[in-house]
């Protein structure tokens, strides 16, 4: 008996239509990035397919699209392209890159907001018509890098000219530094591991352009793109920038000078730390004298999970109608203790829940609202946020100071957070009025408890509101972070691992896990990794640990990966033992228990105040919160039974290891 013919993963009359859209598409750049914003739209898992499909259309048009469609994806579907080309070559449709399209540079303009950390830059291409061709960026200098990209087709010099007339406040720059702006954005897409805005395939010029601007260069430019700010509005512009880690902002308020700009930047070093989060920063107190001005500055971060308060003094010249500054000085440094009222963590905010049902219409009606715009994907949903129209750069900088309010869709559900009750309820009457959410609950929470949620590790708010109760899994002090990626090449993912002398395990084909140990004490368990088809999970022991063995994976791989989210394994490192897996590998589950003891032997946990168990084991103090650590532990064993969660290390066996030791 012949088998049935398998039906069509996508349907066949879909597949036409869309082909003959852009087929009259990709005539011009603009509609080529048209183009590919609707296969953008396809689900990733489906996009193969429809690709597949389109390659069936023997045209120059869908073959030069396939190259734009590889230039733009990379490896995600550089193999379904290639397949799709030589079916085109066979009947005679060869296509070409779009580099390949030569235009003249006719000139390029970008509002002076630099000071901001966002600009708006324009860049004009003579095409052979005599027509200009724009091509418009938004560029965010923090982890959105290039976030926002169109094309203008076929636009009069006339035309051009009136709307720069329209525009006066723009400043005109060489092509060779809308280069150093553009690949400087691009680098926060890349360090940050974010998705740049579509269009790489037409913006691709800018990022291989060999043009270099030198360090002088750089900071003259940013010089020029900002505009002449006030002793005190420059310091706060300062916080602003360590805030991003935006050391061109920073070198361009610095004195000109390059002998003591250079000695600044380096005594700066410590604030720029990737660990080092600023929280708040602000100048206090301004005294101005002929040129020169003083001024009192505070800041709070966060660093290894403790909170910090700084006092500042800076030293400002005026020279050329600008002021610079020329010294700074930390006169003070504490911890701040969490239970103070100075520490932001503590202020309340106002969540709405609500139940999506129509999908469709909400993001219809979140489209009207202005200043909205994406923060980051979670595993199921999107955070979005709602920022002031008009930012002061006077005020210094605050936690969350130019959030309105943040929205979350998680699944199902849909949670609205803001300071503000006023914000929150205008919202609130906006979308319900539109019939596409049902209304389930209101909370008023702490920041840090509400912020909690964005790490799109709960399933629901209601979950995340019982993270004190989770917090009790983790009474011996340990708790397993997982960073997780997406990326576009699996085998130099691979390669990496390989190379970080981890031991791997093979588990039937759907992934790999890999373990990393430290040097000293030799055995100690450092980090985990899982491979999957399409995702890799990194996973370390607190956020120090986290935040160096990221740092060490995604060294030479950030081009290609996607940062998805952060969680925490419950079950920690013992989550990948199953029954199957015991089988295939007997001895697994034993190396692991007494891998991590090693770690949490020789680990600083909060229980211990900040102490090793092996530092606490030498002291009377020491002990006793050594026995009070394990009262909770041995209290708490019965709820982690009732919450589902494995007890795989018991209570003797950590007594068992600090007795040994």
């Amino acid at each position: 008996m012949r088998a049935k013919r398998r039906r069509p993963i996508v349907p066949r009359s879909l597949i036409k239509g869309l082909g003959e859209d852009i087929k009259s598409l990709v005539k011009t750049s603009e509609g080529l990035l048209l183009a590919t914003e609707i296969i953008d739209e396809i689900p990733r898992d489906l996009r193969p397919h429809v690709i597949d499909g389109l390659a069936s259309f023997g045209t120059p048009e869908m073959a030069n699209f396939l190259h734009v469609l590889k230039e733009e994806y990379g490896k995600e579907v550089e193999s379904v392209c290639n397949r799709g080309l030589e079916k085109l070559q066979m009947k005679g449709y060869g296509g070409s890159p779009s580099a390949a399209l030569k235009k003249e540079f006719f000139r390029a303009y970008v509002t002076p907001t630099r000071h901001t950390g966002q600009v708006t830059l324009d860049v004009a291409w003579l095409n052979d018509e005599g027509l200009l061709d724009v091509e418009c960026f938004f560029l965010s200098y923090n982890a959105d890098g290039i976030h926002g990209f169109f094309v203008i087709s076929e636009l009069p010099i006339a035309e051009y000219e009136a709307d720069r007339r329209m525009l006066p406040d723009m400043v005109r720059i060489s092509y060779e530094e809308a280069c150093f702006m553009i690949k400087e954005a691009y680098s926060n897409n890349i360090k940050y591991m974010t998705r740049p805005a579509l269009g790489k395939f037409l913006y691709r010029k800018y990022l291989d352009s060999e043009s270099v601007l030198d360090s002088a260069a750089q900071s003259d430019l940013v010089r020029r793109l900002r505009f002449s700010l006030e002793p005190r509005e420059l310091v706060n512009t300062f916080f602003f920038a360590q805030r991003y880690k935006d050391h061109n902002l920073i070198a361009s308020l610095l004195i000109p000078d390059d002998g003591i700009r250079e000695a600044l930047l380096h005594e700066l070093q410590d604030l720029l730390k990737p660990a080092v989060m600023l929280v708040e920063g602000q100048a206090v107190e301004v005294k101005v004298s002929r040129g020169r001005s003083k001024v009192k500055a505070c800041s709070i971060h966060v660093e290894d999970e403790r909170l910090y308060r700084s006092e500042y003094s800076f030293q400002l010249v005026q020279k050329e109608r600008h002021w610079f500054i020329s010294a700074v000085q930390r006169e003070g440094f504490r911890l701040i203790n969490e239970s103070r009222e100075e520490t932001p963590f503590q202020d309340m905010v106002h969540c709405y829940v609500y139940e999506i049902l129509d999908p469709e219409c909400l993001f219809e009606e979140l489209e009207n609202f202005e200043n909205i715009r994406q923060v980051g994907e979670l595993p199921f949903g999107v955070h979005l946020r709602l920022t002031a129209l008009e930012e002061s750069i006077g005020s210094g900088v605050f936690f969350l100071s130019d959030v309105m309010a943040d929205i979350v869709i998680n699944g199902d559900e849909m949670v609205v957070i803001a300071r503000n009750k006023a914000n929150v309820s205008d919202i609130d009457e906006l979308i319900c009025r539109s019939g596409s959410v049902e209304p389930i609950s209101q909370h008023q929470v702490e920041i840090i408890t509400a912020y909690t949620y964005l790490s799109g590790q709960y399933l629901s708010f209601h979950d995340m509101l019982n993270y004190e109760k989770q917090e009790l899994l983790f009474e011996d002090g340990l708790k397993l972070l997982t960073a997780r990626y997406g990326f576009r090449d699996r085998e130099r993912v691979r390669e990496k691992l390989k190379a970080l002398k981890t031991s791997s395990y093979e588990f039937g084909g759907e992934y790999e896990v890999y373990y990393e140990y430290e040097e000293t004490p030799p055995g100690a368990l450092r980090a985990e990794y899982v491979l999957g088809n399409n995702w890799v999970t990194v996973s370390a022991f607190g956020d120090g640990d986290l935040s160096r063995v990221r740092e060490q994976f995604e060294e030479g791989l950030r081009e290609i990966l996607e940062y998805e989210g952060m969680e925490i394994k419950c079950e920690g490192v013992f989550e990948i033992i199953t029954g199957e897996v015991k089988k295939q590998y007997p001895e697994l589950e034993d190396h692991l228990k007494n891998a991590y003891l090693e770690k949490w032997f020789e680990s600083k946990l909060k229980p211990l105040r900040g102490m090793t168990p092996q530092d606490a084991a030498k002291s009377v103090e020491g002990k006793r919160l050594l026995w009070t650590m394990f009262k909770d532990m041995k209290r708490n064993e019965k709820l982690r039974q009732d919450m589902g969660v494995r007890n795989v290390i018991h209570l003797r066996q950590y007594m068992k290891k600090v007795e040994t030791k």
